[in-house]
C-alpha cells in the first residue's frame, strides 16, 4: 500500500466527521500536506435553534455540552473560517445521523458564501471504520460536491432547525436524491419530536416498553421532562 504523499493532492482542508476518521486519515498521511479539521458535535442531541450565525450556534451548542461558552468550538470554526487558503475542501461524512447533520450544516454554511474558488468534493463514507488502503480508494473516488447538494443541504439544515416538525415532513416530500442518505437521518430525527398523545420520543417510548420503572413513574416523567435546554426546538434529552 502506498502511503498518502502531497504530491498526489493540492493542498487541501479535510473536514472530517470527528476523531476516529481525524486519526485514520493522520496514520494513512493525509496531514502531510493539508490540514485534518475534526467536526466535533452531535446535533442530534440539544439544541439548535434557526437563524443563528455559526459563531452563536457554537457559543450555544458549547454551552450545552460544557457549560461554558468559549471552547474548542471557537477554534474549530476559526479554521473554517480560513478555508480559503486552501486549494479545496474535501468532505469526509459517512451515513450515520451525526454524520449526515454536520454534513448539511457544512453545506448550508459554505452555500451562504456563493460560489467559492477552490474545489469542494465529498467522501461519502466513515473513515473510522476505514484501513489506510481503503481510506486511499475512498479518497480517490471522492466527487465534486454540486449545486444541488449545496442548495438542498441549506434546505435540509433549515427544516432541521425548525421549531416544528412540519418542516421536515415537508422535506420528505422533496427530491432528496443529491443527497440519497439523508433521507434515513431526516425520518429518524422526525420521530424524535413528542408523540401527540403520549408525549414521548421515539426513544422514549421504546425504553417506557422495556422498563417497568419507566412505566409506572410514565405520567410524571411526561410533565417534567420538556428540560429548558431543548424547550426552543422541542428536542428533548432523555435524563
Amino acid at each position: 500500500m502506498l502511503p498518502y504523499t502531497g504530491s498526489m493532492a493540492k493542498k487541501q482542508l479535510h473536514i472530517v466527521d470527528g476523531e476516529s476518521t481525524g486519526g485514520s486519515l493522520r496514520v494513512a498521511g493525509f496531514h502531510k500536506d493539508g490540514y485534518l479539521l475534526p467536526w466535533r458535535d452531535s446535533l442530534d442531541s440539544g439544541p439548535v435553534p434557526r437563524g443563528l450565525t455559526l459563531r452563536h450556534l457554537s457559543r450555544l451548542r458549547s454551552r450545552f455540552w460544557t457549560g461554558k461558552s468559549t471552547t474548542a468550538f471557537d477554534q474549530r470554526d476559526a479554521a473554517l473560517a480560513r478555508h480559503a487558503d486552501y486549494e479545496e475542501i474535501v468532505l469526509w461524512f459517512g451515513a450515520t445521523p451525526v454524520c449526515q447533520l454536520s454534513l448539511i450544516q457544512l453545506l448550508a454554511w459554505l452555500g451562504e458564501r456563493g460560489r467559492i474558488k477552490q474545489g469542494l468534493s465529498l467522501v461519502s463514507a466513515y473513515g473510522g471504520w476505514l484501513r489506510p488502503e481503503q481510506l486511499l480508494q475512498a479518497y480517490a473516488a471522492r466527487q465534486p460536491v454540486t449545486s444541488a447538494q449545496k442548495r438542498l443541504g441549506g434546505r435540509a439544515w433549515l427544516a432541521f432547525c425548525s421549531p416544528s416538525p412540519v418542516a421536515l415532513s415537508r422535506l420528505l416530500t422533496t427530491d432528496l436524491r443529491p443527497l440519497p442518505e439523508l433521507r434515513d437521518t431526516m425520518s429518524f430525527m422526525l420521530q424524535e419530536y413528542p408523540e401527540r398523545h403520549s408525549g414521548l420520543s421515539r426513544l422514549e417510548q421504546k425504553t417506557a416498553a422495556n422498563s417497568p420503572i419507566f412505566r409506572s413513574h410514565r405520567a410524571s416523567i411526561c410533565r417534567w421532562q420538556h428540560v429548558p435546554t431543548y424547550r426552543d426546538g422541542w428536542r428533548r434529552v432523555l435524563v
